[in-house]
């Protein structure tokens, strides 16, 4: 009995004890901050005594970073605001890139901005611009003008070049910028070493990035598999999908490594034409299947590694699609092809619309709620760009566009220019 109660008396009486002081050690340890090689603590712990520490020297926790997810939603729910914040023509605007002098009545290129742009931009506040050869005056002239240019845009503009290397290089082809030029990327091609291609795109990506342009219409996905191929010729890597593939991906790798949006072109492929979209009509008799063997395989690879924007050709496709339009205002394609069965998500933007195999067959206001109706993105080069835009604007009031339907196009576009160019983080008024 003596035995009971005395363990009786151990439950009731030290067991407690016990207990509190193993909460109050958990409760020191769990106190302990450690900065830098220093423990700091708020309790004292009766079984480790600590150092004394002021009070000026006891840190809060860090905030933890916000997860990926959460800091996505957060930008998009931004990237709406910012949507919601614009008119109609606004946003239509921002789906437009345009010569510099779109923007003003020149119809030569221009080198420098003037009031006429300014007012163009503040009117009409375009999506982005692209510079041709005629736009390029010296190295420091033309970043000024890029640099004017931006700070006269409310949203950040692209700012686009035809740089491929090769005979496509605008600014290695000028004559004033000492940058590095290639021969041909046909010729970088038969090395067959994607590292070659990375190079090439790290190299012309940092003096792009230097000159202040953000997007460049490059790599070309084309494979060189016509010998009679004027167009593409040796701007492709090669006759070789699997060579073409790989090198196209690696010249975006190293374009993004230096902060410029690469384009992969021309969807959903220009290597197989003998005639020149930039002349005349441009048929491809293939059927979807035999185009997936072949000349898809590097938009393939391209959307399998998640890239951000792809062109669309200006080709017909007459064992493809059943709407008798070339594939830059099929719906049939860009909308079931390229975006349903491929799975491509990001930014769709038309071949310049200026070329004759669309000027001779559509006009501005046709092609433009045409091309938005297939599902691009981005309107390239209009011939006409205010009765582009008047188009849009009155399809959209007319109801044979939604406007759900543009701000899918806005929220690609400026998500776009949220990567790369963190545009929710010094909002312009």
């Amino acid at each position: 009995m003596t035995r009971s109660r005395s363990v009786d008396t151990f439950k009731m009486t030290a067991m407690p004890q016990m207990i509190k002081k193993m909460v109050n050690v958990l409760c020191a340890m769990l106190s302990l901050t450690i900065v830098g090689s220093t423990v700091i603590s708020s309790a004292v712990s009766p079984f480790f005594p600590l150092p004394s520490v002021p009070k000026t020297q006891v840190f809060a926790p860090l905030p933890c970073p916000e997860s990926p997810s959460v800091e996505k939603e957060r930008k998009e729910e931004k990237i709406r605001e910012l949507i919601f914040s614009m008119t109609l023509r606004e946003k239509l605007c921002q789906m437009f890139i345009l010569y510099p002098q779109a923007l003003g009545t020149n119809t030569v290129p221009v080198q420098n901005i003037d009031e006429e742009i300014k007012q163009g931009l503040k009117k009409t506040p375009v999506g982005g611009v692209i510079f041709s050869g005629g736009n390029l005056s010296t190295p420091l002239g033309t970043a000024a003008f890029i640099d004017d240019l931006q700070n006269e845009s409310r949203i950040p503009l692209f700012v686009a070049v035809d740089e491929e290397g090769g005979k496509v290089a605008r600014l290695a082809n000028s004559g004033n910028f000492h940058v590095k030029k290639y021969s041909s990327m046909l010729d970088v091609g038969k090395s067959k070493r994607s590292g070659d291609a990375y190079n090439v795109g790290q190299t012309i990506g940092a003096y792009l990035s230097k000159y202040r342009f953000n997007l460049d219409f490059a790599p070309v996905a084309d494979i060189f598999s016509n010998p009679s191929n004027t167009v593409i010729g040796n701007r492709s890597f090669g006759r070789d999908p699997k060579t073409v593939s790989a090198m196209a991906l690696a010249v975006s790798q190293g374009l993004g490594s230096k902060g410029i949006i690469s384009c992969f072109k021309h969807f959903p492929g220009h290597g197989d034409t003998a005639e020149d979209s930039h002349t005349g009509k441009v048929t491809v008799f293939k059927t979807w299947e035999e185009l997936k063997e072949f000349e898809l395989l590097p938009f393939i690879t391209a959307i399998n590694s998640e890239c951000d924007m792809i062109m669309a050709a200006h080709i017909d496709l007459p064992n493809v699609t059943n709407d008798g339009l070339p594939a830059t205002l099929s719906k049939e394609l860009l909308k079931g092809k390229l975006c349903t069965e491929l799975g491509y998500t990001g930014v769709i933007i038309t071949d310049g619309l200026d070329m004759k195999t669309i000027e001779s067959r559509y006009s501005p206001a046709e092609y433009a709620v045409l091309a938005v109706i297939a599902g691009a993105d981005i309107l390239l080069l209009p011939s006409d760009f205010t009765a582009a835009l008047d188009a849009l604007e009155k399809a959209v009031e007319d109801g044979e566009i939604s406007e759900e339907r543009i701000e899918e196009s806005l929220v690609r576009i400026l998500s776009l220019k949220e990567k790369y160019m963190h545009i929710l983080s010094e909002p312009k008024n």
